[in-house]
């Protein structure tokens, strides 16, 4: 009868290294994915506290004004100041979300997939620089305002304590839109479907005429 053969040693090993070699590949994205659900997490709660507290503050304001007819000193800048990191922490969340605003004129203007591809990447990349912009921009504001000891005319707080929500919101957008971009490079064939999908259901009869079809 046949001698049976088994496989080589080294065979084995060299699977039994790979498997291993891609598990620590495997324990950063799994780290990375529970910091990113973190954030996201921490941008919620956030977000939510001090949409309590503005609406809080403004629900004040109005009572005191027309009901007690005593305004409180102060009430109407810490509101505004507040709303600050509202709107920066909204932003990131957004693009955290990839639902910041923007407009779709590529698909109004029929422009064949992969050039929308390729488009799409260039707004990611001008996106990025925008918020390298910000993030400069905001730090040198934040330092400016922390050698100048500004603080608000009523109550007399720190301004560089709602000034801050800049930079924070900034590094914020850099990042998401960091991955953004990466994402997108990374999944070009499911972009390039997913957009003449969309070109076949807002134009049927003109669908075909699409030469990038993938």
């Amino acid at each position: 009868p046949p001698v049976p053969r088994f496989p080589p040693r080294r065979r084995a090993g060299r699977a039994f290294g790979g498997a291993a070699g891609r598990a620590p590949r495997l324990m950063r994205m799994g780290i990375l994915k529970s910091l990113d659900y973190a954030v996201s997490l921490a941008l919620q709660i956030g977000i939510i506290l001090i949409t309590v507290i503005v609406v809080a503050s403004m629900s004040l304001q109005i009572c005191s004004r027309y009901f007690i007819k005593l305004p409180f000193l102060g009430l109407d800048e810490f509101t505004g100041h507040a709303a600050v990191w509202f709107y920066m922490l909204g932003a990131a969340f957004a693009a955290s979300k990839s639902d910041h605003i923007k407009a779709d004129l590529l698909e109004i203007l029929k422009i064949p997939p992969k050039i929308q591809f390729v488009l799409s990447l260039a707004a990611s990349l001008l996106s990025i620089v925008i918020a390298c912009f910000m993030i400069v921009w905001s730090y040198k504001y934040v330092l400016w305002s922390i050698s100048r000891s500004e603080a608000t005319p009523s109550l007399r707080i720190p301004t560089v304590y709602f000034q801050v929500a800049i930079l924070v919101g900034a590094i914020l957008m850099f990042v998401y839109f960091i991955k953004e971009f990466f994402l997108r490079a990374h999944h070009r064939q499911k972009f390039v479907k997913e957009e003449y999908e969309s070109l076949v259901t807002t134009y049927p009869d003109e669908a075909p005429a699409v030469e990038d079809k993938p």
